[in-house]
């Protein structure tokens, strides 16, 4: 799906980013090429809301962690706005940042993983999200189901379930932006399984990028002391 001549397609990749992997990264890549994305925004969380039972990494670290994983990739961007916001970091404040600066001819797409969309109903002001961003819903392929149950989770949200185009690959809510479904070689990796192993002592190469390795190691991320 290419944008149309003179539309901006512009990506929000929101997150802990705790630390930034190879599949935040791969996620990004596939759905900007599926979406005709001209730019993908990383947006690491200042405040993460919903985070705090695990260890954080400071948001300069995490930022200049996604700085150095994008770093060469023409089109992707780190950003950080939500350090220039309230906290904590709602998404809703973030997305109506954003939305109020576009351009005409720009559109946002908001991209989120299925695991995490399935909890929309907590977010504050969640139903606002859907008028300011279409969304774009990551999901694993080997989940079966994961199509239905994404209609579930929309009927839920605002009592009726939405149209689905099957042509579009997406829902769409009454008077509100589209939710596509999007089913991406997500790789298994987590953010929580490479604290977990950094703690342990354990290696987290091939699971982030090089330049994101040499930092987690060089000033001791999530490593316990000795």
């Amino acid at each position: 799906m290419r944008s149309s001549p003179g539309l901006f397609r512009l990506g929000v990749m929101g997150g802990a980013f705790n630390p930034v992997h190879l599949g935040h990264l791969r996620a990004a890549e596939e759905i900007a090429w599926r979406y005709g994305l001209d730019k993908v925004f990383f947006i690491p969380s200042a405040l993460p809301p919903h985070k705090g039972g695990e260890e954080m990494a400071s948001f300069q670290d995490r930022l200049k962690m996604v700085e150095l994983a994008i770093r060469g990739r023409s089109g992707f961007e780190a950003s950080d706005l939500e350090a220039r916001l309230s906290t904590p970091s709602y998404t809703i404040n973030t997305l109506m940042k954003l939305h109020d600066g576009l351009r005409e001819n720009e559109e946002l797409f908001f991209l989120v993983g299925f695991d995490s969309f399935r909890k929309i109903n907590l977010w504050k002001r969640y139903r606002d999200l859907f008028q300011l961003a279409s969304f774009v819903v990551n999901v694993r392929p080997e989940n079966p189901g994961s199509r239905r149950l994404l209609g579930s989770v929309l009927e839920e949200c605002f009592g009726e379930r939405p149209h689905w185009s099957s042509h579009e690959e997406a829902y769409f809510p009454r008077g509100l932006k589209p939710v596509y479904y999007f089913e991406s070689s997500r790789l298994a990796i987590s953010s929580t399984d490479l604290r977990e192993r950094l703690a342990a002592g354990e290696s987290v190469r091939y699971l982030v990028p090089d330049s994101v390795l040499s930092y987690l190691l060089r000033h001791g991320l999530y490593q316990r002391p000795a």
